[in-house]
């Protein structure tokens, strides 16, 4: 695998719901990219999904300096399972076919939404929490999770991303538009930490600073309520394989 390449994968909530935020969801996902576009460490690809009722991967596996500013209109119903666990199928299946050394080092996935799930039809709680533990548990992706109201991911920890190499933000975003942008802001910065520890070849697992870090960030600037951060700290999965489903 090639321990300096990072794919972001982005499975992005746009339903009617996202309209009442969809000009901070378009700033904060953009200014988020450019970000990542001007870190210096290493290489990464970006995938994003956006879903609806509907699901649709916009560009998979695209080099991060090639992506092009969110074209963004919510509209319908929220099928979130469905998206991450079609996602992670089609993902892991590209990366499974793809030669060892072409394989990116780190894969972390970032799911933004901001309601609950309502209609999927293809995948229900408990198949997508066996799919994020299968990929995080042998192929160590990692997982951000930035959402607004999401009691069934938050009821023991519903999707499972309580473990070594998972970050994810339990809470309410607020409604105030700068708070979104600070969670994009954040999680940003979380990504451009690990990439660096990867590309020289450091642990890239959250450490307690890390989580105190945003924690503090996200809490100080009102961005989310009731915030329940959940990570483990120590293992090395530098040398891990990130490929496949």
């Amino acid at each position: 695998m090639d321990k300096e390449l990072t794919e972001i994968i982005v499975v992005l909530d746009r339903s009617s719901s996202m309209g009442a935020v969809a000009e901070e969801t378009v700033e904060g996902f953009n200014t988020f990219v450019k970000d990542q576009q001007e870190s210096a460490d290493g290489t990464c690809l970006l995938t994003l999904t956006q879903f609806n009722t509907e699901y649709e991967i916009v560009y998979s596996g695209k080099p991060i300096a090639e992506v092009p500013p969110l074209d963004f209109r919510p509209a319908g119903y929220t099928a979130l399972h469905d998206a991450v666990g079609r996602t992670i199928n089609e993902v892991g299946k590209r990366l499974a076919d793809t030669p060892e050394d072409k394989r990116p080092g780190m894969v972390v996935m970032v799911i933004i939404t901001d309601g609950e799930e309502n209609s999927s039809r293809e995948f229900n709680l408990e198949q997508v929490k066996t799919m994020i533990e299968h990929q995080t548990d042998k192929y160590h992706w990692e997982f951000i999770f930035l959402g607004q109201n999401i009691d069934a991911f938050h009821a023991g920890h519903g999707l499972g991303l309580s473990n070594q190499n998972a970050m994810h933000f339990v809470g309410q975003v607020s409604n105030d538009p700068g708070s979104h942008r600070r969670a994009y802001a954040v999680a940003s910065s979380a990504l451009k930490g690990k990439r660096h520890k990867a590309a020289r070849g450091m642990d890239v697992a959250y450490s307690a600073q890390d989580r105190d870090i945003m924690t503090s960030a996200l809490a100080d600037d009102g961005a989310m309520s009731d915030l329940d951060v959940v990570a483990a700290g120590t293992t090395d999965s530098s040398t891990s394989d990130s490929s496949g489903a």
